[in-house]
Parts: structure tokens; C-alpha cells; sequence
């Protein structure tokens, strides 16, 4: 009992984290947002300055991947909190991704910057895979349980 009390205070504050991280993230204008990762990707070695200011195809492959696979992650622990949360109750889950993926487009747009649908997928995408982790390590462990009381 005391371990699902903790896995649901540790999935509220990562919940209350992932929303705020959002916000924060989607406030920024374009051009903030471009040289935070390009950043990422000069920490990583990905790139180098020169890929940067030449626009080397490689300097775009990776900052496509490194914006693209945020959306992703943010949401995937989101889900995760959100199933630490709310357990069983996925339609409310999905429901809760759908609403904070299209606040955060729509929130994004008031800085100049795009609101796309394609984002809004990502981020479904990775809250649902969050989810689905949870889901299955909560199966997984279940099952453990019961052939262990079985034998």
C-alpha cells in the first residue's frame, strides 16, 4: 500500500513537471527554440558549428530528430505519470495527452511559431507509449505474483 501511495506522488509531481516544462518549452519564439537545440546537438557532438551555419543537410537531419523526438519524450513520461496516477482509467489519460498536446500547439502559435498537427500525433504518440509501458510492467509483475502464490 505505502508503494502505491509513493508511485502516485511521484506520478503527480511528474505530471505538475511535464506541464510546466511544456509551457515553459512552447513560450520560447522560434529562434529560441532553434538555438536550444542546436545546443543539445553541439553538447552531443552531433554537429559542429560549422553544420550550423553552412545548413549541412546533416545539421538538419539531427535538428529535425532532436525537436521532433522531444515532443515525443516529454509526452512519453507524461504518460507515465498519468498512468501512475490514474491507472486504469484510459480514456481519461488519452484524453487529458489530447488536451495538453493541442494547449501546447495552440500556445506555441501565440510566439510566432507554428502549430502543427504532426506535433500534436508526436505527443499522443508518446503519452500513449508512456502509458502502455506502465501498463505492461503493472501486467508483467501481476502475473509474476500469481505464479509465485500458485507454487
Amino acid at each position: 500500500m505505502i508503494k502505491k501511495d509513493i508511485l502516485k506522488i511521484m506520478g503527480i509531481g511528474t505530471i505538475v513537471l511535464i506541464i510546466l516544462l511544456t509551457f515553459w518549452f512552447s513560450s520560447k519564439p522560434g529562434s529560441v527554440s532553434m538555438g536550444q537545440s542546436d545546443e543539445i546537438l553541439l553538447k552531443l557532438n552531433l554537429i559542429s558549428q560549422y553544420d550550423i551555419d553552412a545548413g549541412t543537410p546533416e545539421y538538419y537531419h539531427w535538428r529535425f530528430l532532436i525537436r521532433k523526438g522531444a515532443h515525443f519524450f516529454i509526452f512519453l513520461i507524461l504518460g507515465i505519470g498519468l498512468a501512475l496516477v490514474m491507472e486504469e482509467d484510459v480514456e481519461k489519460i488519452i484524453l487529458i495527452i489530447i488536451i495538453l498536446a493541442v494547449f501546447d500547439e495552440v500556445h506555441q502559435s501565440f510566439t510566432g511559431r507554428g502549430a502543427r498537427l504532426s506535433d500534436v500525433i508526436l505527443d499522443v504518440a508518446g503519452g500513449f507509449t508512456g502509458w502502455t509501458m506502465v501498463e505492461s510492467l503493472r501486467f508483467f509483475f501481476k502475473k509474476s505474483n500469481e505464479k509465485e502464490r500458485e507454487g
